[in-house]
């Protein structure tokens, strides 16, 4: 039982905090570099219970980033600095290495530092990172196992300059590849490293004999290798690796049922299959008796002896924990469950798959088992009344209704907002989390938006709450006032470096709690005696910031959320308003 990855940003945004001071000058490098190693070795306290420890997974910043430099594969202009100075420059260096809409890591809201390969790459590989973080976790007690990007998946998502074709580097990244883990072969009498392949699902059409000579000449290292692959199924490679001298394969059972497949092959192999059976890209709570039959079918064709238990994918793409969040809240208490919960669950579930139902682990079992039963028959889940008017709606209508009022625009994301869009922000908040009755909730709102408005040009015809907001404020302003959908208070997870969003969560059908989402909108109207405009998300714009349901399809919930916008849009027309969609 081991995890492929964990959040590296830590249970309050230490690290962005951290890294922030550092650059600043707040904090000196020595000071920077013994947070850094509390900060890993608080992710591996959570893994005390299992077999293995991952390492490598925590990142100052990108682990691709962190390959490239490894590998030695460094822009000229930064080779001469100091480590760390380097390290930054390299994140932040808008030449050589680049985030864009195409750096999109798989199915994901991540977005991956995409390295230029070059003709002046030196190639003169870096281990120190692994070798230190392998040395600290053994003096821990820890039996470590280093995760790492596949070599084919980082060639892959690799580009050059200039348009230069790429196939002229691939045997020299591929050969410093190799001495990179050469190097790490004599760090201990036996070496687990989990290399990462993500493009097996992908791309298919890989050369069979490159990757069987490549994974076995890591072998020949001495190297126990697991290679796993996520987000899909990826049966022809899984047929190659089968043939292989590496120690085990781990599939994503998830996104990739198909994968079921391939488990004659890796029966007969005798290798050890890694069973990503808990979904590593969902919030909620495990229904553990769907993963027990899973695992049925799983342990029928390869023995149970060969099996260990693993997410799907890292836990990088989740929020850190629900001990962030209100304890009193039943939606979060009931239906969550972000990393470290998952750790608990995997943690579960082994004991359940080992040993059955027994007095150590029946309550947990049935804890488990009573979550995920409340999460589907809960009626904030399943809302009848919207359903019916969704079965008589004219959704292709209603649609290009909404259309008339799209916006495309490139809205900024993380801006500081005005004083009192904040305050405005803040107490739909705390209204949200019931710490205001209606009544102190409209008498604070006129308050605040009387001095708001008291700050604007006297010249400005057409006002708006949200004219100020980032995106991701807008998304979690409107859907704060929603029914079915949850706004989290510190659900944050990374998007681009340190930089982090803070997800919705559309756990259930979507409706609007009656006039609420209008109320500040009527109320600035009414005060100023200006027209009022009513800035929206678009459906997509929602879906996309979202950890979306998965009972349903995302064609039902866009559904749902094209019912709203309608309804939305009425009341505004009838209150004189004016309204512009943001598609982000």
């Amino acid at each position: 039982m081991s995890i492929i990855g964990f959040p590296s940003i830590g249970l309050n945004l230490e690290l962005k905090h951290l890294i922030e001071s550092y650059c600043i000058g707040k904090i000196s490098k020595n000071e920077f570099l013994v947070e850094i190693v509390k900060f890993r070795e608080a992710n591996w306290k959570y893994q005390d219970n299992f077999y293995f420890t991952t390492i490598n997974d925590f990142s100052l910043y990108d682990n691709m980033l962190d390959l490239s430099i490894m590998l030695g594969i460094i822009p000229k202009e930064y080779r001469d600095m100091e480590w760390l100075s380097q390290y930054f420059a390299m994140a932040k260096g808008e030449d050589s290495f680049e985030f864009d809409s195409t750096s999109k890591w798989f199915d994901t809201k991540y977005y991956f530092v995409v390295p230029k390969l070059s003709e002046d790459d030196t190639y003169k590989i870096n281990p120190i990172k692994i070798i230190e973080e392998y040395s600290h976790a053994r003096k821990l007690g820890y039996i470590p196992k280093i995760s790492l990007i596949g070599f084919f998946t980082y060639f892959s998502l690799a580009r050059t300059k200039a348009n230069i074709d790429k196939s002229i580097f691939f045997d020299n990244v591929k050969d410093a590849y190799l001495r990179l883990i050469e190097s790490l072969s004599t760090l201990d009498k036996i070496i687990y490293i989990e290399f990462s392949e993500p493009i097996f699902t992908q791309n298919e059409d890989l050369d069979s004999k490159v990757i069987k000579d490549f994974y076995n000449q890591i072998a020949d290292y001495g190297i126990n290798a697991i290679v796993t692959t996520f987000f899909g199924a990826s049966n022809k490679t899984t047929k190659i690796l089968c043939d292989t001298r590496i120690y085990g394969i781990g599939l994503d059972f998830v996104s990739g049922e198909e994968n079921l497949h391939s488990l004659q092959d890796i029966a007969n192999s005798g290798k050890k299959l890694y069973a990503g059976v808990v979904d590593g890209l969902s919030v909620y709570a495990m229904d553990i008796d769907s993963v027990l039959l899973l695992l049925d079918k799983i342990s029928f064709i390869v023995p149970k002896d060969l099996i260990n238990l693993s997410p799907s994918c890292s836990f990088l793409h989740i929020p850190y924990t629900i001990e962030n969040e209100n304890p009193n809240d039943l939606v979060i208490s009931n239906y969550f469950s972000f990393a470290k919960e998952k750790i608990e669950e995997l943690e579960l579930l082994e004991s359940v798959f080992k040993y059955s139902v027994t007095d150590n682990n029946r309550k947990k079992y049935e804890a488990q088992r009573q979550k995920f039963i409340r999460y589907k028959q809960s009626l904030s889940i399943n809302d009848y009344f919207m359903r019916y008017e969704l079965s008589n709606f004219h959704t292709q209508n209603a649609r290009e209704f909404i259309d008339n009022f799209l916006i495309h625009t490139n809205m900024k994301t993380h801006d500081k907002i005005s004083k009192y869009s904040q305050e405005i922000f803040d107490l739909v908040y705390k209204y949200n989390y019931s710490e205001f009755d209606i009544k102190s909730y409209i008498s604070n709102l006129e308050t605040l938006i009387s001095q708001y408005i008291q700050t604007l040009d006297k010249n400005i015809e057409t006002i708006s709450i949200c004219q100020d907001f980032c995106y991701t404020q807008m998304v979690e302003y409107i859907s704060m006032q929603l029914n079915g959908i949850f706004v989290t208070k510190n659900g944050y997870i990374q998007t681009k470096g340190t930089e982090c969003i803070k997800p919705i969560i559309i756990y259930g059908d979507i409706s609007m709690k009656n006039m609420e989402l209008l109320i500040s909108f009527i109320t600035i109207q009414s005060i100023s005696n200006k027209a009022c405009k009513v800035i929206l998300p678009s459906q997509d714009g929602l879906i996309n910031i979202a950890f979306s349901r998965n009972d349903i399809a995302i064609n039902e919930i866009y559904n749902q959320l094209t019912l709203v916008l309608c309804q939305v849009i009425e009341e505004c027309q009838n209150h004189s308003m004016s309204i512009e969609i943001y598609s982000h």
